[in-house]
């Protein structure tokens, strides 16, 4: 049997038909123009481009049958399964039955019998259930006696699947390399006893050297984005416990870990057997984040509390903690963020808030800490609110020189700024610290300043004070008792009910709660059907918390909130139902979500948009309409790399700029123009024909073939523009794959700066 005779049969029959099923399927509803692959493909020997990262080419081979018997570890990044995964099982793992029958045509397309396949489109199965596109290249294998044996390829990812991989991989070469460099310093900032006024711990905060730019948060949410996380985190408190040895002795070291990282058994062991004490050490959880499960939480936090270590939470109201969130997790510490306390000298609500805040860490034995202190004002407001201990550049700015820690010593004093503030204060809407108290403005010691009134420390646990403070609340807030019936509600609680049309008698005190929650979700509200159930899982002891978020507008303004309530945990029984008012997040969500959807240079739509709508008007087509075909032009602006080189990014900006107007002009309002990346744009247009497509593509292409003044000089510019009237089956993954074929098949022919 001849080399060509053995590659034709084992193409025709499944079992060998895997050794084309990884190159051949994506192309077959098009026009295979053979000159085109030449100018795509890279030889399986080739040398790869010098910029692009070893995991960016996937080398494996199959024997006769279609099964893999080699892979590299670029794979995993492709498809999803690791070499030790593939190694075994057939191809027809990544690649379905209707793909093997497309492969017989395409490879009599691509040349016939005894050629090797160069760069040929396939959409191929990710393990994770998505579809990517890959560009692939194979050489058949053959035994002594002619016969085809299998084969080798090399692989790489194409279009917006291969953007995402490639800045995965640059994340972790960055991750790597400081993991491996071991290249990140701590600095600490000093945490002063306001009580004392001296320097009574610190606070590790990671520092890297590289790319200065990128803030340590940025680098640990990108190392967590790449399953790095824990990695990082470890050696960042690795680092702080090691560097901690040159602080004065009395000095406690408080290091950030996320509850991911506080499950690792490593980091037990590195506490244990660290040179700082574990009586010395603070675990701050990062309070972003949500906790999977308390439980299994829990007991890993008793292990490191049996070695002496303390447990803070850090960033108290910036995120997913509430009372509930503290009261599970028992810290020993509740660190207010930044947003409680900016402002706290001219907001009366958020007095009242710090203020219950601090007594409800008496009542569980934790001490509260005030973050981000940065005005005298704040630092009097906190001092005077009963918190015993304070950060903030107002304090201290965080150092990376050990003469400077010396200076923290036990009995040195911090700043004078502190000793201002608890010297006294003056009365008045601010708080000007260090001042006499006049006789008119005398006030008596151990005061909270509630807006213009004050009480005393000791009167925190009074019920009057309670009374006061949960008037205060900003949130819409309700006490029930086990059966679900209103027992108390705030001033927010009543105005809430007369915006939203209640009046008292239907939602004040002595009103159960559960029966209008029932009949809300009797008129048909799913949001009040989910409310209910909440409620009835928290009253009957099923989960100590139930939130939902509900759209609730008023006629002249569209609002959000979320209805949370829980449990109160105590003989008595029942709940706290509150309405909180995100409307303001939402409506950030809402712009963040517009800017997800643009480029943020030309304003015109990104990839994830121009795909939505393809695939809108690909399934939205209809036969009475008289224009009811879709097209899509694929445009790269060949100039770019140039003007970047010759004047700068600054202009290569501007250049895109221009560019992107020039081709809105030709367009009707209802098509769509997208930025894919770099000089690459996508058009897609409804209601179309071929002839008008081809037209629509030569005037786009004249007009970016015009001059552009770039630094005072006209720079000849050019585009080529490939299109695709897509097919009544056609994806918008497969349309706009053929459209870019089509380009490079363009520039293949015409390889001029102007082309279309």
């Amino acid at each position: 049997m001849s080399a060509g005779h053995g590659l034709r049969v084992g193409v025709r029959c499944a079992t060998t038909a895997g050794v084309a099923l990884l190159l051949v399927a994506g192309a077959l509803r098009r026009r295979v123009n053979r000159a085109f692959p030449d100018r795509l493909s890279t030889p399986p020997d080739a040398v790869p481009d010098e910029e692009a990262q070893p995991n960016q080419v996937w080398t494996w081979s199959v024997d006769r049958a279609g099964n893999f018997i080699s892979s590299s570890p670029a794979s995993l990044d492709m498809i999803g399964y690791g070499p030790a995964e593939l190694v075994g099982q057939n191809v027809s793992l990544v690649l379905d039955a209707v793909e093997l029958k497309r492969a017989s045509a395409v490879t009599e397309a691509l040349g016939g019998p005894g050629t090797g396949w160069p760069g040929v489109f396939v959409e191929a199965h990710h393990r994770n259930g998505t579809r990517v596109w890959l560009q692939a290249t194979v050489r058949p294998r053959y035994d002594p006696d002619g016969t085809v044996a299998g084969g080798t390829g090399t692989t790489r990812l194409v279009g917006p699947d291969a953007e995402n991989v490639a800045e995965q991989q640059r994340i972790t070469a960055r991750i790597e390399t400081v993991l491996t460099d071991r290249s990140l310093m701590t600095a600490f900032q000093p945490i002063v006893g306001l009580a004392t006024n001296s320097v009574i711990g610190v606070e590790a905060l990671s520092r890297f050297g590289a790319e200065l730019a990128r803030t340590p948060d940025l680098w640990f949410a990108e190392a967590a984005s790449v399953g790095l996380g824990t990695r990082l985190e470890l050696l960042a408190i690795e680092t702080a416990l090691t560097t901690a040895e040159s602080l004065p002795e009395h000095l406690y070291v408080s290091v950030n870990a996320s509850p991911t990282t506080c499950l690792d058994t490593r980091l037990t062991a590195l506490i244990a057997h660290c040179a700082v004490g574990p009586g010395r050490l603070i675990l701050e959880l990062t309070e972003h984040d949500v906790v999977a499960d308390y439980d299994r939480l829990g007991v890993a936090l008793k292990n490191l509390r049996c070695l002496g270590v303390k447990v803070a939470v850090d960033d108290a109201g910036s995120g997913f903690a509430s009372f509930q969130h503290i009261l599970r997790l028992r810290p020993d510490f509740i660190k207010l963020d930044r947003c409680i306390v900016a402002d706290l000298d001219t907001s009366p609500a958020g007095r009242a808030l710090c203020a219950a805040v601090v007594s409800f860490a008496g009542r569980i034995g934790a001490q509260v800490v005030a973050e981000g202190i940065e005005t005298q004002s704040e630092l009097s407001a906190v001092t005077e609110l009963g918190m015993r201990a304070g950060q903030g550049f107002y304090l201290g700015r965080p150092s990376l020189m050990p003469a400077e820690w010396a200076h923290w010593q036990e009995n040195a004093k911090a700043t004078q700024q502190v000793q201002l503030a608890i010297s006294g204060s003056h009365r008045g809407h601010a708080l000007d610290v260090g001042r006499p108290a006049t006789a008119e403005h005398a006030v008596e010691p151990d005061t909270v300043a509630i807006g213009e009134d004050y009480v005393t420390i000791r009167a925190l646990n009074d019920a009057g004070f309670a009374e006061t403070v949960f008037e205060a609340l900003p949130d819409a807030t309700a006490i029930l008792d086990r059966d679900g019936t209103i027992t108390a509600v705030n001033e927010a609680w009543r105005m809430f009910a007369l915006d939203n049309g209640g009046p008292a008698e239907s939602t004040g005190v002595g009103v159960s709660y559960l029966d209008v929650c029932t009949r809300a979700a009797e008129s048909g509200s799913s949001d009040a059907a989910a409310v209910l159930a909440g409620l009835q899982a928290v009253l009957g002891g099923a989960t100590m918390e139930s939130d939902r978020e509900y759209p609730c507008d008023s006629p002249s303004v569209s609002r959000w909130f979320i209805s949370r309530i829980t449990a109160i945990d105590g003989p008595s029984g029942g709940a706290v139902a509150s309405h909180v008012n995100i409307t303001r997040r939402k409506r950030a969500e809402l712009e963040n979500q517009q800017l997800a959807l643009h480029d943020p240079l030309t304003g015109v739509a990104n990839r994830l948009l121009f795909t939505r709508r393809l695939t809108a008007a690909l399934s939205g087509r209809t036969g009475c309409d008289l224009r009811p075909d879709v097209g899509v032009l694929y445009i790269d602006l060949d100039a770019l790399a140039a003007v970047n080189d010759r004047y700068g990014h600054a202009a290569g900006d501007e250049f895109l700029m221009v560019a992107a107007h020039r081709i809105l002009v030709q367009l009707d309002q209802r098509d769509t123009l997208a930025r894919l990346g770099g000089g690459m744009f996508a058009i897609c247009a409804t209601r179309t024909t071929a002839k008008h497509l081809a037209g629509l593509a030569d005037r786009i292409a004249a007009v970016l073939a015009e001059p552009q003044l770039i630094h005072g000089r006209g720079v000849l510019t050019g585009a080529s523009v490939g299109r695709y009237l897509a097919a009544p089956n056609d994806t918008a993954s497969q349309s706009l794959q053929a459209a870019e074929q089509a380009m490079y098949a363009i520039r293949h022919r015409h390889p001029s700066p102007i082309s279309a």
